[in-house]
């Protein structure tokens, strides 16, 4: 089994003298298609009454008012007068250990991610039509004024100096006038290959900014298509709740695009999203069992007599037998010394093919019986929380 320790960041903010943080999964340098809650932002001068929101912008999160006539009181300093309501919008797919099961909610995501020294990225919870993952190399771009040739008034066709164009980033200059792209122009992205409507002038100069990526993969959000009228009309279709993609070419200093499409209704939701680099735990699973356990509970009200449920939702539990050398004691226990008890992307095997054991999760015990002189055989248990 591979694991990835996920990359995080501390969001903080002082006030009077004291400071407030909350710990996130590293967050994308950019974010288009999702739109945040319009609360206002907290301001210490006004007022506020029950039912009330506001953000305070430095930690992502949305504060409810519960009292009245509340001023100069600062949201994250009293638990009596203001209750944490989560993450904004963008913020929920990097909550680590709040709002568990909650999405970001958008329409055609596009994300950039700070990728120097990684090699995995995780997505857990999601709903997407298509994925379009690429690895753009930061010393290498992007590339500005390149000379890609001289207009004859007959070609219409020009060729760019590398291939896998980072989508939507090239701009096409012709004697320096920017051109339109799908209206002067097409290109096909993975060739690099440019197509213009009418053929440039002779003698005219085409140049070209843009970022080109290292790697390219594309992954559909369904794990099998239609293959009949019947399948199409009548069947449920089955869709990818979570994408890993690992082995991704190690780069010192690198940014990770991601491209999620929606489909026809353009809707894109993300439970979690975390990068990082694979490492081998130095186990081999076997027996293993994947539980769902429902933390919902039923409540009595004492005046009434009355019963409710509270629903809490489920937590997916994986309980696995584990067999490892005696020879690698040391480093498994030195290992699972650094992970225990935190949240960790956990990668079955290849081989296993049961993409639903991918789970972002913490173990909650790992015992390590010496009773063996050749191999050690033990079991865990591994809590998930997306």
């Amino acid at each position: 089994m591979r694991y990835v320790q996920p990359r995080t960041t501390t969001l903080s903010v002082t006030d009077n003298g004291y400071t407030y943080t909350k710990t996130v999964y590293e967050a994308p340098t950019t974010i288009s298609g999702v739109t945040d809650e319009t609360y206002p932002n907290y301001d210490p001068g006004a007022t506020y009454n029950l039912g009330e929101y506001v953000i305070v912008p430095e930690l992502k999160t949305i504060y409810r008012c519960t009292d009245s006539n509340v001023t100069g009181v600062f949201p994250p300093s009293d638990q009596s007068k203001w209750i944490d309501w989560g993450f904004v919008n963008s913020y929920k797919m990097l909550s680590t250990d709040e709002q568990i099961g909650a999405q970001t909610v958008g329409t055609n995501i596009v994300l950039e991610m700070p990728f120097s020294r990684c090699d995995t990225v995780g997505l857990v919870n999601i709903h997407f039509a298509q994925l379009l993952l690429e690895l753009i190399d930061n010393d290498k771009n992007p590339i500005t004024g390149e000379s890609v040739g001289t207009g004859d008034g007959a070609a219409t066709t020009f060729q760019l100096a590398n291939t896998n164009i980072v989508k939507d980033s090239e701009t096409i200059y012709v004697d320096s006038v920017a051109q339109t792209r799908d209206t002067d122009y097409t290109i096909d992205n993975a060739s690099g290959q440019i197509t213009f409507t009418t053929a440039p002038a002779d003698g005219a100069a085409i140049t070209a900014d843009y970022q080109f990526a290292d790697e390219v993969r594309v992954v559909s959000g369904r794990d099998i298509g239609c293959i009949s009228f019947s399948e199409y009309f009548y069947d449920e279709i089955k869709e990818k709740s979570r994408v890993i993609a690992t082995d991704i070419k190690w780069l010192p200093n690198a940014t990770l695009r991601l491209t999620f499409d929606g489909g026809t209704e353009g809707v894109v939701k993300i439970g979690s999203i975390v990068i990082g680099s694979a490492r081998e735990l130095g186990l081999t699973l076997y027996g293993t069992e994947l539980s769902f356990e429902d933390k919902s509970k039923i409540q009595n009200d004492e005046f009434t007599n009355t019963r409710k449920v509270i629903r809490y939702g489920h937590v997916r539990v994986l309980k696995a037998k584990v067999v490892f050398d005696v020879p690698d004691f040391n480093v498994v226990a030195q290992k699972v010394g650094e992970i225990v008890g935190k949240n960790v992307l956990f990668i079955p095997d290849e081989t296993d093919r049961f993409s639903e054991m991918t789970n972002i999760a913490y173990i909650e015990d790992f015992s390590m019986p010496i009773d063996n002189p050749v191999k050690f055989e033990t079991t865990t248990t591994i809590v998930g929380v997306a």
